[in-house]
């Protein structure tokens, strides 16, 4: 017997929270401490041999505690052993068991382990509601010393459900809303707050007031004015537009600082926005995580950025054309050839490891308004520009497929540059504008990097060096209205060490009847006429220093052309000309109106709900679906769609998920699903667009 189609049309508000590592980052405390590996080294998320924390080895008994900050329902503790970071699997934890703290200080036991047979990683099941858990071992490792080794000490557990919510009539929730809530009825609701993905369904759901959803708003029906913020910075014209005003910045590149300590964290925002900095790039993949461990290491440095900067904003870099650092996703270190990205990455590479996880940091932040763009890489370069526009279009309209509301940018030197091209202005038009009336790009602005004054006209005489071509994209930027900005900058010089640096005061070409200032090393001079020529001339919108280092050598710096004070002399010179310039640019208006978050994009954890008979309905009118009914494969004729990344899914009667299918679809094409696996049946189709529109949806049987 057929079964019959559902469109997933219920009432029903599921607000779910996402499996997170709730002692990332947190407070700890230990019975003891080996020199420099202490307890922050177990919270830090971080999975190598050189951060893991480590007792005195005075006794075989020692404990690690951790305050979550809040009380959790936990669920599970994960205790990752020495074994698991390349050490002797005889370090491993043999015995120990987990404690809560009581509300009288004392301590109560929720599990015992007795011999954990040398696991590299144990995780154990728990049912209690805490805040301070502790690890307490009592014997550190099979017999080889007194030590105790702990790369990583997880906790998780789900937000305690502080409000609850009627499963009829209107729904008002206001406060703090966890936990699962399932209501029917028409939704409005105010002042919600989360920590993990909400979806909603219903005909018409209204969020007003604070709507703070740290994963994002996901609908199955209807439509949702719910945003984490409704104020985002947005391209408007040649320019950026932030809560109706101009905006325009002065900011710094910070590239690994979300992987260090809060403390350390807190030290550069903090510095940062008293220069008057409004922008920070990050360097976002480490290649020994997870695309989990990476989205908690992001949230916890947006969390910080909340607490001492609010105002800072964050660019978002996704890879790194480099492979002399691990800024690249887990499991691409075979496509790096001669410490670059090979060609192979460029022509599909990028499809294994980059785009999955982009996608899921797509997807659990597009709604973010603290992060200002993605970037699809740091100064990308591919073998040819078919090469190069092919994965940047492919990129970029994944990210706008999966529905991010900030804007994107490529991260490049140059266009010609990443193209490994010559001048070539049309190739900036094809990055920027279209490859064709029916290829639009995906960027919102454009981006170069711009060291040692190389974006100077390289025909003029007085060059010494060969520039990057930067010169061609500013000079189409700004002959085009095209919004961008210089993503690095920074000049050699004023070193205190003995270092040799490849441009050491050597930035004396002539930039269009401007000659930057040698000065022996004058890096205050040359910076300071290079900011106004970009910002007064050169109609710029952003220009970011790079390697800034507040305080001590955090590692994020640049010997060369960094800014800090511990091998450049002049850090008190370039704060001034940065705060000089951020003072004066413009900053934003006072109000926004909430920007709507696109219907469609549906759960593969369907819930099922009663069938409701519906007919194909093509929001175009020439896409069609065909044969109905279909046997082995089902074709998609998408006439009348311009090239763009869209999102197939097909659902059984019962609303589970059966096929989902994410393609960068030519104009005009066919796609075909393989639905030789498919038992016979009724089958419910939806096709999203690139900003999760419906494109189509329909019923389709198998016989």
């Amino acid at each position: 017997m057929k079964k019959t189609i559902i469109l997933i049309i219920s009432l029903l508000l599921i607000i779910q929270l996402s499996a997170q590592n709730r002692a990332l980052g947190k407070a700890c405390n230990s019975s003891s401490v080996n020199g420099a590996e202490n307890c922050s080294k177990a919270v830090d998320g971080v999975q190598t041999a050189g951060s893991k924390w480590v007792s005195n080895g005075a006794s075989a008994q020692s404990w690690l505690s951790v305050d979550l900050g809040q009380n959790y329902n936990l669920t599970s503790v994960r205790l990752v052993n020495a074994g698991a970071v390349g050490e002797n699997t005889q370090y491993n934890t043999k015995a120990f068991r987990i404690e809560t703290q009581n509300s009288d200080g004392s301590w109560a036991t929720r599990a015992t382990i007795d011999n954990a047979t040398s696991q590299n990683i144990i995780t154990v099941n728990l049912q209690a509601s805490a805040r301070h858990v502790r690890l307490f071992i009592t014997q550190p490792n099979y017999n080889v010393d007194a030590y105790s080794r702990i790369a990583e000490f997880e906790v998780y557990g789900n937000v305690q459900s502080t409000a609850t919510a009627p499963c009829a009539g209107n729904l008002n929730l206001n406060g703090t809303v966890s936990g699962n809530n399932i209501c029917s009825g028409t939704l409005t609701a105010t002042n919600i707050v989360t920590s993990g993905n909400v979806t909603l369904i219903a005909p018409t759901v209204s969020i007003t007031g604070s709507a703070t959803i740290s994963s994002g708003c996901n609908i199955r029906a209807g439509t949702c004015a719910a945003s984490t913020d409704p104020c985002f910075v947005t391209r408007s014209g040649n320019t950026f537009s932030y809560k109706g005003g101009e905006y325009r910045f002065i900011g710094v590149n910070m590239r690994g600082i979300h992987y260090k300590a809060n403390n350390v964290i807190d030290e550069q925002l903090r510095s940062a926005a008293q220069m008057g900095v409004k922008v920070v790039r990050i360097f976002l993949p480490d290649k020994n995580l997870s695309r989990e461990a990476i989205g908690d290491k992001l949230q916890n440095f947006l969390n910080r950025i909340s607490a001492v900067a609010p105002a800072i904003k964050v660019i978002l870099s996704l890879t790194n054309y480099y492979g002399d650092n691990d800024f690249r996703p887990a499991g691409d270190d075979g496509y790096y050839c001669n410490g670059t990205l090979c060609a192979s990455w460029f022509t599909g590479g990028y499809k294994v490891n980059y785009l999955p996880y982009a996608g899921y940091m797509a997807t659990r932040f597009k709604t973010d308004n603290r992060i200002f763009a993605w970037e699809i890489g740091n100064e990308l370069k591919a073998g040819n520009a078919a090469d190069m526009l092919n994965f940047a279009y492919d990129a970029g309209w994944y990210l706008r497929g999966a529905g991010v509301a900030q804007m994107i940018s490529t991260g490049f030197i140059g266009v010609n540059h990443a193209c490994n091209g010559g001048v070539n202005s049309d190739l900036i038009r094809q990055m920027y504008i279209d490859r064709g009336s029916n290829n639009p790009s995906p960027f919102s602005f454009g981006s170069i990097h711009a060291y040692n004054n190389e974006q100077a006209d390289p025909g003029a005489s007085s060059c010494v060096r060969n520039p990057q071509w930067q010169f061609h994209d500013i000079n189409w930027f700004v002959a085009n209205g095209y919004p961008y900005i210089v993503g690095e900058a920074g000049f050699d010089g004023a070193l205190t060490t003995s270092t040799t640096c490849p441009h050491l005061y050597n930035y004396d070409c002539n930039w269009e009847g401007l000659s930057i200032p040698n000065a022996a090393g004058n890096r205050k001079a040359a910076l300071m006429a290079t900011v106004d020529k970009f910002f007064n001339d050169k109609s710029c919108d952003g220009f970011m220093q790079w390697g800034f280092v507040a305080g001590g050598n955090n590692g994020e710096g640049d010997k060369c052309s960094g800014m800090d004070t511990y091998s450049h002399s002049d850090w008190n010179d370039l704060w001034q000309v940065y705060s000089s310039k951020a003072s004066s640019l413009p900053s934003g208006g006072t109000s926004c109106s909430a920007a709507p978050i696109a219907a469609g994009n549906v759960f593969e954890e369907s819930t099922p709900v009663t069938p409701t008979p519906l007919t194909s309905e093509s929001f175009f009118s020439t896409i069609s679906a065909s044969p109905n009914p279909f046997g082995n494969e089902i074709k998609l004729n998408l006439n009348g769609v311009t090239r763009q990344h869209i999102t197939i899914w097909l659902y059984n009667s019962q609303g589970k998920t059966v096929l989902k299918k994410n393609v960068v679809a030519a104009a005009n094409s066919t796609v075909t699903l393989d639905t030789r696996q498919l038992p016979g049946g009724t089958y419910f189709c939806i096709v999203n667009g690139t900003k999760n529109e419906v494109l189509f949806r329909g019923t389709m049987v198998k016989q």
